[in-house]
This record gives structure tokens, C-alpha cells and sequence, in this order.
């Protein structure tokens, strides 16, 4: 982009917020947060899909993935009183790029919660990604990917780690196995 499309996006922005036609509160609104995490609990992540949206949530001691249309998820699955139904991972590639789960196991599935960014060495640097992948427990499965960018917490995997059962923390149970099927791009 020239410094000349800069300075006209500048001018344009400016044009916008000082508009005696739009109200400042209107001006400054954001989008409301789409998410399925009750009053009370922590978003951790949530995004929209094409019909859906998909959200982990913290409450309290516990994480809930909620999947489904907006105010009706179709699938909430918590995590066991131990979490031994929950593992994270993380992948980091060539050129700075990155990727983070939270991988909830219910009887032989599995539901992968991701996010990342393209490294420089991609097609896309910098660019961001998101989904949700859900398979069995050979990894074989389809994946959604989020059509908006999603709302992601800042160190979300590290919070949820935090809360999960101290013992799980410090044996390392709660880690994806080191070269194992889980510990992939999705």
C-alpha cells in the first residue's frame, strides 16, 4: 500500500469518527462477544462457524467445550473431576508460526480446539487460524474451520492449565504424548 492509500484511509477513518451523523457510543461499539460460556464463567475461546458457534469455557475448577446454534449448544462436554478427559498442545513451526489446542476425549472421539498463526516461511505470515476438529481416536475426521476470527484469551491453554487438578499440572498428564497422534497441525 503508498503512503498516498495510507493517507486516504487516515483522512477517511477520521471522516468517520468525527461524523456528526453517527453517535459516539455507536462509534465506539464493539460487536457483541458470541460465545456459549455462561454469566460467571471465563472465555477461553468461542468462534463462530457457519451454523454454530464453539466455545471453551472456565468454570471454576472445571472446562466446558459447547458446541451448537447460538443460546442452544448442541454438545457440552465438561471436563472429568480429575480432567483426565482433557489434554493441550502445542506446535511450533518454522518461521515463528504456532499452534494451540485443547483436545476434549468422550468414549472413542475426540474434539480439538485450535488456534495459530502462519509462520514467515507460509503462504500467509502472520496470518491467524482457527477451528475445531473432531475424530476418533485414530485421528481420523473432519475439521471446521472458523469463518470470523475467533475470540481467543491471551495465554488461553496456559490459564486452563492452571486451573486443571494440581496433580495433572506436575506429572505432565495433561500434555499431548511427544510425537504422538495428537500432537499434529490440524
Amino acid at each position: 500500500m503508498r503512503i498516498g492509500q495510507v493517507m486516504g484511509l487516515i483522512a477517511l477513518a477520521v471522516a468517520a469518527a468525527s461524523s456528526p451523523s453517527v453517535p459516539a457510543a455507536a462509534r465506539r461499539a464493539r460487536p457483541a462477544l458470541v460465545s456459549h460460556c455462561l454469566a460467571g464463567e471465563t472465555i477461553l475461546y468461542s468462534g463462530r462457524f457457519t451454523r454454530a458457534v464453539g466455545s471453551v469455557c472456565l468454570a471454576g475448577d472445571r472446562v466446558h467445550y459447547r458446541y451448537g446454534p447460538l443460546g442452544h449448544p448442541e454438545i457440552d462436554f465438561v471436563s472429568a473431576d480429575d480432567w483426565s478427559n482433557v489434554h493441550h498442545g502445542r506446535i511450533t513451526g518454522g518461521g515463528g508460526g504456532y499452534q494451540r489446542h485443547v483436545r476434549f476425549t468422550v468414549g472413542t472421539m475426540n474434539y480439538v480446539i485450535f488456534e495459530g498463526a502462519y509462520g514467515s516461511f507460509t503462504a500467509f505470515p502472520g496470518r491467524r487460524f482457527s477451528g475445531i476438529f473432531v475424530g476418533s481416536s485414530t485421528q481420523s475426521g473432519s475439521a471446521r474451520f472458523s469463518l470470523a476470527r475467533p475470540f481467543v484469551a491471551e495465554s488461553w491453554t496456559d490459564r486452563l492449565i492452571d486451573h486443571a487438578p494440581s496433580e495433572r499440572r506436575t506429572d505432565g498428564s495433561l500434555e499431548e504424548v511427544r510425537d504422538g497422534p495428537w500432537e499434529a497441525w490440524f
